[in-house]
């Protein structure tokens, strides 16, 4: 076959893939509008918020069934992904706390971002124990009259004797291995105390001991470095000190 006898696909190859119609550009369904309408609804009153203060905001919303863990941490770095260095950042926060180490990470995290910015943390209805921790963090804490803030008490995920693991509060631990060695010491013979603790683990108790403490040092972070002014929800600012 002569070179000019090629076949016409073969001679056009070229041709046609340069002029081919773009593909065209994927759009959404009714259906997955509608599946996602919350999540569309939710990113429209951020970006009104945001232009309303000039400040990025970003949100952590878990609640008290859902606690803070190692696993929300690739969330936050993807957040903070596209915030350049410095900058301000409303961080809203609602949660019942959870592990104290990656509260820590997201501490530093955040501040990292900042940087020579502000971070703010606004707590619409409550952040408890490892969130009180991240609120400390902040430059300037926003609450409103219902808002609460809660004791430090961090929470470990520990695998029981079964082998479940299960979130143990560290504060709830410790004070019912001092309860039952309270018990024991005004009654040696006090036999359902002494069952109660032979079930608590001497290491564990060490180890939330440790814990216990480090979240309370005013040196151990610099999430608890300093006190926090506190703004109430509506622009009246309580007397607080630092800032």
């Amino acid at each position: 076959m002569a070179e000019n006898d090629k076949p016409a696909d073969d001679k056009n190859d070229g041709t046609e893939s340069a002029s081919a119609p773009a593909l065209p550009r994927p759009v959404k369904t009714p259906m997955y509008q509608a599946m996602n309408a919350e999540r569309y609804l939710r990113q429209a009153k951020i970006r009104q918020i945001q232009e309303g203060t000039g400040t990025r905001l970003l949100c952590y919303v878990a609640g008290s069934a859902a606690p803070i863990t190692r696993d929300d941490l690739v969330g936050i770095v993807e957040l903070l992904h596209n915030v350049p260095r410095d900058s301000n950042i409303d961080f809203l926060l609602h949660t019942g706390g959870g592990d104290i180490d990656a509260a820590e990470k997201i501490v530093t995290l955040l501040r990292t971002t900042v940087g020579k910015g502000r971070l703010r943390v606004i707590v619409p209805d409550f952040a408890k124990s490892a969130g009180t921790l991240i609120a400390l963090a902040a430059d300037k804490i926003v609450m409103s009259d219902s808002s609460e803030l809660g004791p430090i008490d961090p929470q470990f995920l520990k695998k029981d004797g079964d082998g479940n693991a299960r979130w143990l509060s560290v504060l709830s631990y410790l004070k019912a291995y001092e309860n039952l060695c309270a018990k024991l010491r005004a009654w040696p013979e006090d036999v359902p105390a002494r069952i109660m603790l032979s079930k608590l683990d001497p290491t564990t108790v060490v180890q939330f001991e440790a814990i216990s403490k480090r979240a309370r040092s005013p040196h151990g972070h610099q999430s608890v470095a300093r006190p926090r002014p506190i703004d109430q929800l509506g622009g009246r600012e309580a007397n607080g000190a630092g800032g």
